[in-house]
């Protein structure tokens, strides 16, 4: 090549050469001002990378300049286009080659190959899904067969080493096509996979025994790529999802893309088109855009997960709630079994040991004809002793019940005192609360108001009832003892103010409100208030 330096801006000078196969040196006017190699048996992989050379100013002449470009090749001999121009322009031109020839080239085909090691984990956890197994064969497929573009140094065998490059994709599409139509459900998936091997091996002999050649080849394969290609789209007819819809598109890129690198073939020459090939880069694209719908596929997955979890979660936090409630209330059930256990003991050993010993007693004493203060004790004594033994009963919070034991109890030695009963009870809510020992409480007060009654009043009718009464705002039921004996003054009281004063006590000990009143004639009344809820 010859040129004027005058023809040509003043500015630093370099040359750009691009479509090189092996080894190259450039000479300006018999100058060797580059080369690719160091050592002259060193093979260098050239036929795709650019290289911008400066042109050093002092070996240029104003007229008559020559530049000479050596090329080295072992296989078929292949210059692109080389330009001369200026350094800084010719700079911009060269990034955008060397980045879509060679360093893009590079990054895209080892994340390609990540992918397919990604695809291959997933794979190994899930046996059932063989559509991952093909997308790892195609990443390294893919990967083999785009070595080509950005080797650095020449294998021992270029030609053997350029053959598998363009064979390589034919398995690569098989791998890609397969994985698709696994992908999708295909029920002829397998029978579609076997035969486009078989085609390809039968295509692979056909070229081997030159009855086609490179691009026959190519044109062939791409042909099976466009039946399976058909074969997806028909099945759009039955249903239409989004993976669809997106193997379509991702195979109709893949398809523009041969397109346009076969109109750069050496022989075919149709178009430069974007000045690179693009089919190191469809591997990628391929393998990335299904990875990131299988990561969509995940993070879906993941969200019903983390919901599933949370809903678990919430089910598994009721579940150890009831199990606490549960747990409880079967340790309250064992200690009121305990409990009740406890009281039939008691109640047992008091019947059978105190009081059969206090009613011998007293058999004893009336038949001996013991003085009747002696009598009336021990008949007190078997009264409280009964009282108690009526505490212990269980009751469940029930004040009617509680009461009408009571009566049971007292209505023989009333009938003995000439002194009739009459029960006033109303239906009454029971009384959380009221355990053993608050009922002895409640009947403490009540047996205390029948014996004044039977001892000091001269009553001949004793009243005995309930009913719920509203009092400050608060529910509570209210009992009461009344008899129509003759009263007295609260100013003579004496001994019995002390009596009045212990029933007091003892319903306060309850929260409970007591009440007596009395006045001559008219016989006395004793009320007792006790809260539902304490």
């Amino acid at each position: 090549m010859r040129f004027d330096r005058s023809a040509l801006p003043s500015e630093a000078l370099a040359l750009l050469t691009q479509d090189n196969r092996e080894q190259v040196m450039i000479f300006v006017n018999g100058t060797d001002i580059f080369r690719n190699f160091a050592q002259p048996g060193e093979r260098t992989q050239a036929w795709y990378r650019p290289y911008l050379v400066p042109i050093p100013n002092h070996v240029l002449r104003k007229t008559g300049n020559e530049i000479v470009v050596r090329v080295a090749t072992r296989y078929v001999l292949q210059a692109g286009p080389i330009v001369i121009g200026p350094e800084r322009e010719l700079k911009n031109h060269y990034a955008w080659l060397y980045f879509w020839r060679d360093s893009g080239v590079r990054m895209v085909n080892f994340a390609m190959l990540g992918l397919g090691a990604v695809a291959f984990l997933v794979w190994l956890f899930r046996r059932n899904e063989p559509e991952y197994l093909f997308l790892t064969l195609a990443s390294v497929i893919w990967f083999a067969n785009d070595y080509q573009f950005f080797a650095t140094l020449s294998p021992p065998n270029e030609h053997l080493f350029a053959v598998a490059s363009d064979f390589a994709i034919y398995p690569a599409m098989v791998a890609s096509l397969g994985f698709c139509l696994l992908y999708l459900k295909d029920p002829h998936s397998w029978k579609i996979i076997i035969g486009s091997t078989v085609i390809g091996i039968g295509l692979w002999f056909l070229f081997w025994l030159g009855i086609i050649d490179n691009g026959g080849f190519y044109l062939l394969s791409h042909a099976v790529n466009l039946a399976v290609c058909a074969k997806i789209i028909f099945g759009l007819r039955r249903s239409s999802p989004i993976e669809h819809w997106l193997t379509v598109l991702i195979l109709a890129g893949l398809t523009v893309g041969d397109v346009h690198d076969m109109g750069r073939f050496k022989g075919i020459d149709w178009w430069d088109g974007l000045g690179f090939y693009m089919q190191p880069f469809t591997g990628f694209v391929f393998c990335g855009a299904f990875l990131l719908y299988f990561g969509r596929r995940a993070v879906i997955a993941f969200s019903s997960l983390e919901n599933v979890n949370r809903d678990l979660e919430k089910r598994i936090s009721v579940a150890r709630r009831e199990l606490v409630e549960s747990e409880e209330a079967r340790h309250i059930l064992e200690v009121e079994r305990a409990l009740e256990g406890e009281r039939e003991r008691l109640m047992r050993e008091v019947h059978d040991g105190i009081g059969s010993n206090l009613v011998t007693a007293l058999a004893i004493a009336e038949q001996e004809r013991q003085p009747g203060t002696t009598v009336r004790t021990l008949r007190r004594a078997i009264s409280d002793l009964k009282l108690t033994v009526d505490s212990l009963e269980p009751v469940n919070g029930d004040i009617v019940l509680l009461l009408a034991n009571f009566r049971h109890r007292l209505e023989p030695d009333l009938r003995r005192a000439g002194i009739a009963i009459r029960w006033n009870a109303k239906p009454c809510r029971n009384l959380p609360w009221l355990d053993a020992s608050s009922a002895l409480h409640v009947l403490r007060v009540f047996q205390e108001a029948a014996s004044n009654a039977v001892s000091h009043s001269g009553a001949t009718t004793l009243a005995l009832g309930c009913r719920e009464e509203e009092r400050a705002g608060r529910w509570g039921v209210g009992v009461f003892v009344s008899d129509n004996g003759c009263g007295f003054d609260a100013s003579t009281l004496g001994d019995h103010g002390k009596g009045l004063a212990s029933m007091r006590a003892r319903i306060g000990s309850l929260h409970g409100e007591f009440g007596c009143s009395s006045y001559k004639g008219e016989g006395t009344t004793v009320s007792v208030w006790l809260p539902l809820e304490r």
